[in-house]
């Protein structure tokens, strides 16, 4: 035993105090349990106590060893472990304070995304809300004028009658300055050019008395003339009257040339007159 604690001593004023301490507490450590210790100021032999010094905030944790005497020499060996224990309390309060400063930033973190998710969100909705109201009033809108067009297809289907669509021009025999049934001067109004009738221009026509009666149609009414395969429209304003003495359902064209309007001759047509009171072309 004497050996161990002279090579101690030895080591002692050779390497740090600290380190030699905590290796001579590892020696004799049998012998360090069988002793009176001073922890936080329980009392132990006067001539074993040494003053507390105050901790080294700025140094390595440390706690001191002293062994002046062994239980066998009637005295009593010392430990200052308030060094270790407050440097020890001093790095746990500084893991908490790192924890808690990171799970702080964490939280926060997942917050401001939270946030910023949300807002982002909110917008993609606003616009997605938006675009579908939008739709649906188009949605409304489409349904409205295809409810409108069936019922004018359905009209027109319901309100046809079979006409001989024929043509004439305006030659000597009319006169100087004719006028139609309605009044308007024919030399100034809208005559076919070719014998082909034009699309997107309104036709001046003439009914017989047969064709007025089926089409219900007063002067300056509109009607419109229908191949038979619907292929071809053509909108036409009730102008005048052909001779009274046409017994047959006949729409007379006014064509600007006899010949082209020789060429056009006789065709058949469908005619609808919608100006009629319960059309729905007059409801828009």
């Amino acid at each position: 035993m004497c050996v161990g604690l002279a090579v101690t001593i030895v080591r002692v004023t050779q390497c740090d105090r600290r380190v030699a301490a905590i290796r001579f507490f590892a020696q004799d450590y049998a012998t360090l349990l069988l002793g009176d210790y001073e922890w936080g100021g329980v009392a132990a032999p006067l001539d074993a106590r040494q003053p507390c010094r105050q901790p080294d905030w700025n140094s390595r944790p440390h706690f001191t060893l002293r062994r002046p005497f062994t239980p066998r020499t009637g005295r009593s060996d010392w430990v200052d472990w308030s060094g270790l224990l407050q440097a020890s309390e001093h790095a746990m309060t500084s893991r908490n304070l790192t924890t808690a400063l990171l799970i702080t930033f964490v939280l926060g973190a997942g917050v401001e995304f939270h946030s910023y998710e949300s807002v982002r969100n909110a917008a993609v909705v606003r616009r997605l809300s938006d675009q579908l109201e939008q739709t649906k009033s188009e949605l409304v809108d489409a349904t409205v004028r295809l409810s409108e067009a069936n019922k004018k297809l359905g009209f027109l289907e319901s309100s046809r009658a079979r006409v001989q669509v024929t043509a004439y021009a305006l030659t000597d025999d009319f006169g100087a300055d004719p006028v139609f049934s309605n009044t308007a001067p024919a030399r100034r109004a809208y005559a076919v050019p070719k014998h082909t009738l034009p699309a997107g221009k309104v036709l001046n026509v003439a009914l017989s008395p047969m064709a007025e009666r089926q089409l219900h149609a007063r002067l300056n009414d509109t009607i419109v003339l229908m191949s038979r395969n619907r292929v071809r429209k053509h909108l036409a304003r009730f102008v005048d009257r052909t001779a009274q003495t046409e017994t047959r359902p006949v729409v007379d064209i006014l064509f600007a040339d006899a010949h082209e309007a020789r060429i056009w001759g006789r065709r058949s047509f469908y005619a609808v007159n919608i100006s009629q009171p319960d059309s729905p072309f007059r409801q828009r």
